[in-house]
């Protein structure tokens, strides 16, 4: 049985921060921020959950960045928004985007050390 503070840390990881110009927003920000929890990842892309007013701020084509930080190690990884809306799959809103650059989620949710997840990433 796996330990529920592990569970919680984990969890706790795949929440990001996500930031695009404030010329793709509805707003005079500089920059716009929210959050984001992944639910699905590849290689090359993610599904991202976020409240319908979270959503609503996010127009598929724009190129976000995502932020975060993984066993102590922070990232950035830009990404195109290829979709916004309800995923029936998820069974929640959220946005889809795709990373420009081959990185292993499954990595950096896991441990850097994890080995290569279900999908068989090289």
């Amino acid at each position: 049985m796996s330990d529920p503070k592990d569970h919680e840390r984990r969890a706790s990881h795949r929440v990001l921060m996500v930031a695009w110009p404030a010329s793709y927003a509805f707003d005079d920000n500089p920059t716009v921020l929210t959050s984001a929890e992944i639910q699905d990842f590849s290689p090359t892309g993610a599904f991202l959950s976020a409240t319908l007013e979270e959503c609503e701020r996010v127009v598929p084509g724009r190129i976000l960045t995502l932020h975060g930080e993984m066993w102590g190690v922070p990232f950035s990884l830009p990404g195109e928004v290829r979709w916004v809306g309800w995923s029936d799959e998820h069974e929640r809103y959220g946005f889809g985007v795709a990373i420009d650059r081959e990185v292993s989620l499954w990595r950096l949710l896991h441990s850097p050390s994890a080995p290569m997840g279900p999908e068989g990433e090289k």
